[in-house]
């Protein structure tokens, strides 16, 4: 059994409601971060509805990751991640899903 994780970043500022980044320039960015961590993930693009702590809802682009940690790898750089993307991307959070599977490589 396996860890997946699935990591859901919103891109609007957590102050100004506003993006920070278009999709395509956080993928990448997001991208080259786990590639510097040697971390294999699958990046795709979301619409994220979320309430802020006062209370605004607002819908935001989102990058949603999956990750299959095989090595635990993951789990040893996972909250260093998490604390870099919400400085740089001034994040209220970051949700994470966590699920137990099987998986194989073939």
């Amino acid at each position: 059994m396996f860890n997946r994780y699935t990591v859901m970043i919103g891109l609007n500022d957590k102050d100004s409601r506003l993006p920070v980044k278009s999709y395509d320039d956080a993928k990448l960015e997001i991208g080259g971060r786990l590639a510097q961590l040697e971390i294999g993930s699958t990046i795709t693009r979301g619409t994220g509805v979320y309430k802020h702590d006062d209370g605004t809802v607002v819908v935001e682009e989102t990058v949603v990751i999956s990750i299959i940690d095989f090595d635990g790898s993951w789990e040893a750089v996972a909250q260093a991640f998490y604390d870099g993307v919400k400085r740089d991307y001034n994040q209220e959070s970051i949700a994470v899903m966590v699920d137990k599977i099987e998986s194989k490589l073939v």
